[in-house]
């Protein structure tokens, strides 16, 4: 299935560079799993935990050839005889070995840049769990913002396209937009698709979704937009709260297709009307494109959903909780 995933998300990709956002990818998912997943070595001890998130930037910056003061890798114990994952720390050196042989400076930078906020998020999100605290839809997104992974995913697409975009665009409000709405239309289709197999195997099949997240909420582990949206609604009404969802969604597909279209006018103007630049643009957008389309297709098939029995012929999905 990953294979599937990659192909879809990085279609522009060389086989080696394949090759290393594979490697990534994996980090993220295992390293992420140590500390969410119940069997994680970090799951539910605070202290250890912060202790592995420092070691994993430390570790990071040097695999991505960032820390020049370092020549040596970075010391395997976290904390006070605190082990760190070998397995993490094995996939990610790999991937940096084949990610610095072609990555310029800037994209490793950025990389980097964006794995800081990531862990970062996810230490907040940790912290949240671990106190049974129940966010507002704000405070959730602001976290999701950075756990969702998708800016990770997105720092490095001039690699993945073998372009070479100026700074001036890559860091341009335009350039924000595009990638923050990237990120949404991410957060919204993992949040959906997952509502079923958050919502559903923890309780009997015929109680309502408002006992539910009634339940959910006392033990402080309301994790996905939607019941978050509707404990906090007057209206208590899923099927309001999923259109409105539907609602921003759509939204955030325009303001995508809206930075992209400035983006492209950006790359023409003044001594950067170049056409290497344009084409080059064009294909990191594309690939912003497939990351979507491939995270959808990724929730539709996946059996960690088990949505093929729900979708339609028409392509929608007909759910009931």
């Amino acid at each position: 299935m990953l294979r599937d995933i990659l192909a879809r998300w990085y279609p522009f990709a060389e086989w080696n560079k394949l090759r290393a956002v594979a490697l990534f990818c994996v980090w993220l998912f295992v390293w992420d799993d140590e500390i969410d997943m119940s069997e994680g070595q970090f799951h539910g001890d605070f202290e250890k935990a912060q202790a592995n998130f420092q070691s994993t930037l430390e570790f990071t910056r040097w695999a991505l050839g960032l820390d020049s003061s370092e020549s040596q890798q970075p010391d395997e114990e976290v904390g006070e005889g605190i082990p760190c994952s070998t397995i993490t720390r094995g996939l990610f050196g790999a991937f940096g070995a084949l990610f610095r042989q072609d990555a310029a400076q800037e994209t490793k930078e950025r990389l980097y840049r964006e794995i800081e906020f990531y862990i970062g998020q996810v230490a907040k999100e940790h912290g949240v769990n671990i106190r049974r605290q129940i966010l507002s839809t704000d405070d959730y997104l602001d976290i999701r913002l950075g756990t969702s992974g998708s800016y990770t995913l997105t720092a490095f697409l001039d690699y993945t396209t073998s372009t070479s975009i100026p700074s001036f665009i890559m860091e341009s409000e335009e350039m924000k937009s595009l990638r923050y709405e990237e990120n949404i239309m991410t957060i919204l289709i993992n949040d959906i698709y997952s509502l079923k197999k958050e919502m559903v195997p923890k309780f009997p099949s015929r109680m309502p979704f408002s006992l539910r997240v009634n339940s959910l909420q006392k033990y402080g582990v309301l994790t996905s937009m939607l019941p978050i949206e509707y404990n906090a609604s007057d209206h208590k009404d899923l099927s309001r709260i999923m259109n409105q969802t539907m609602t921003r969604m759509e939204q955030s597909s325009k303001a995508f297709d809206e930075a992209a279209k400035e983006l492209k006018k950006m790359a023409r103007s003044g001594r950067y009307d170049d056409d290497t630049i344009v084409e080059g643009l064009s294909s990191w957008i594309a690939n912003s494109r497939t990351l979507l389309t491939g995270c959808l297709e990724y929730h539709l098939k996946t059996k960690r959903y088990s949505m093929d029995s729900y979708l339609q012929s028409d392509g929608t999905v007909n759910l009931t909780l």
